[in-house]
C-alpha cells in the first residue's frame, strides 16, 4: 500500500492536489492529510492560548477536511489520517515524511506559473531542497487524465543513486506510460563519451518502459524544458534537482524574469 502525504492549507489549490493524489493513487493507499499551524506575532503571556486555539481550529478543520475527500469519493472507502502539527511548514513535513516512510508527498504550488517559480516558491522550494522523498507538485489548475507521456528532464551526468528513478519507473509501468528523456544544450551536438554512457545507463534502467530521448536546443536551460512542455504536452514532468552546471543554472536565474509555461502539467521532484 502507497503512503501518500498530503500537505493542506484548506486553500482551493490544496484542495485539488488532493483530488490528483487520489485520482492518481485511489483506494489502496494510506493518505496522510496534514496541516501545518503557527502561531502569529504575540507575546508570550497570550502564546499559550493562541496555539491551543489554532491547534483547535487546525483539528475541526482536518476533520471537515476529511469528510470532504470521503465525499468526494464515496465509492472508494478511503484509508485517510488527519496530523495537526505545530511547527515550520517545511520542517514538519519533512518530519513527517520520514516518520511515515510516505512513497510521495504531494502538494499545490500557489499558482506559480513556470518551474522556476516553482522550483524557487517559499514553502515548496524549502520541501524540494531538504526531503528526500518523491515529491508531486501540482499546478492549481492541473485535473489528472492518465500519465500517456512522462517528460524526463537529464543532464546526461552520472546518476549516483538509481534507485531515485524507481517512482517514475513504477508510474510508467503501472500506466503504460512512455518516457522522452529531454536535454537541453546551447547547441545540440553529438553527445560524448560520458554523456552516452550515461545515456546507456538509463537505457538499461528503463528497459521494459518505452522510452526514447529528446535534445533541445536552448541558451535558457528552463526555457528549452518549458517549450518542451509546451510544445510535447507531457503528462507529468520528471525533475532531479542536484549540484550540476545544469541544475545551477535553473536556481540562478532571476526570479524576476518571467517564463511562460504549459501551467496544467504537473512536475515531480526525485533525489538523487
Amino acid at each position: 500500500m502507497k503512503k501518500i502525504l498530503l500537505p493542506t492549507d484548506f486553500s482551493k489549490n490544496a484542495r485539488n492536489a488532493i483530488k490528483y493524489a487520489v485520482d492518481v493513487f485511489g483506494k489502496d493507499a494510506l493518505y496522510y492529510l496534514v496541516n501545518v499551524f503557527r502561531e502569529p506575532h504575540a507575546t508570550s503571556s497570550s502564546l499559550v492560548s493562541i496555539v491551543d486555539i489554532l491547534q483547535k481550529t487546525s483539528e475541526e478543520s482536518l476533520l471537515r477536511e476529511r469528510k470532504k475527500m470521503e465525499n468526494l469519493f464515496p465509492s472508494m472507502d478511503l484509508n485517510i489520517e488527519v496530523i495537526s502539527k505545530y511547527g515550520d511548514t517545511t520542517s514538519v513535513i519533512n518530519d513527517l515524511a520520514e516518520k511515515h516512510d510516505v512513497d510521495f508527498v504531494v502538494m499545490g504550488t500557489k499558482g506559480a506559473s513556470g518551474i522556476k517559480e516553482v522550483l524557487l516558491g517559499t514553502v515548496t522550494a524549502d520541501v524540494i531542497q531538504k526531503v528526500v522523498r518523491p515529491l508531486m507538485a501540482i499546478p492549481d489548475r492541473c485535473a489528472f487524465t492518465g500519465f500517456d507521456k512522462l517528460g524526463f528532464a537529464a543532464d546526461l551526468r552520472e546518476i549516483k543513486n538509481h534507485d531515485c528513478l524507481i517512482p517514475m519507473v513504477n508510474i510508467a509501468t503501472h500506466f503504460s506510460s512512455s518516457i522522452e528523456i529531454v536535454t537541453v544544450q546551447d547547441e545540440v551536438v553529438y553527445a560524448s563519451e560520458e554523456e552516452a554512457l550515461v545515456g546507456l545507463e538509463i537505457h538499461d534502467i528503463l528497459r521494459g518502459v518505452e522510452h526514447s530521448f529528446v535534445r533541445r536546443e536552448s541558451e535558457d536551460v528552463i526555457q528549452g524544458i518549458e517549450d518542451y512542455m509546451h510544445e510535447e504536452s507531457p503528462d507529468l514532468m520528471v525533475l532531479i534537482p542536484r549540484k550540476t552546471k545544469f541544475w545551477d543554472r535553473i536556481f540562478r536565474i532571476s526570479v524576476t524574469k518571467k517564463i511562460a509555461l504549459h501551467a496544467d502539467v504537473p512536475l515531480l521532484i526525485l533525489k538523487d
